[in-house]
């Protein structure tokens, strides 16, 4: 949501006015402020917390794309509350990256995501480059989608193209 400026913002706020017809929503955002004031109006709004218990809840749609700064929080949501996930990006690999690049679990986290093939793929890539921040590897994400988490967790999932419904 805006302030929040992403195609994924616009798009947040489109959906919420028709699942509105058919759901009791709560938004749910990294932090609570949210620059539409009809949406602020008619729908609560909170802030996501890691203590909090979102189990009450029936239904929980995740609005993923590729961005850490973003969608961090929601990686460690899913894995303890699964819910439907609406994919914007295929590859996932900047925010898994750093999600656990931040919890010094990055490399077993290739390896557990994309096997020994995608740790050999990120390792050779640092050794040619000769720089250790995978981040700057701007070749990597088609390689290493890092993705499979979030989609297992997932309980359904919603793309915007045949091309990744294809490949997932």
């Amino acid at each position: 949501f805006w302030p929040q400026r992403s195609g994924i913002s616009e798009y947040s706020e489109t959906l919420v006015w028709g699942l509105k017809e058919f759901f009791d929503i709560t938004i749910l955002t990294k932090k609570k402020n949210i620059d539409n004031q009809a949406i602020k109006k008619e729908f609560p709004v909170q802030a996501y917390k890691e203590t909090e218990d979102y189990s009450a809840y029936d239904y929980i749609i995740y609005n993923f794309g590729n961005s850490p700064d973003n969608h961090d929080y929601m990686y460690e949501m899913i894995q303890q509350y699964p819910g439907y996930v609406i994919l914007h990006d295929f590859t996932l690999y900047y925010l898994t990256l750093m999600h656990y690049r931040n919890k010094g679990q990055m490399f077993q986290k290739i390896y557990d995501l994309e096997g020994i093939k995608g740790l050999i793929t990120a390792k050779e890539s640092i050794k040619e480059n000769g720089i250790d921040d995978l981040i700057q590897h701007k070749h990597l994400p088609p390689e290493l989608p890092m993705n499979k988490e979030v989609l297992r967790a997932a309980k359904g999932m919603i793309v915007h193209s045949n091309y990744v419904k294809d490949k997932i």
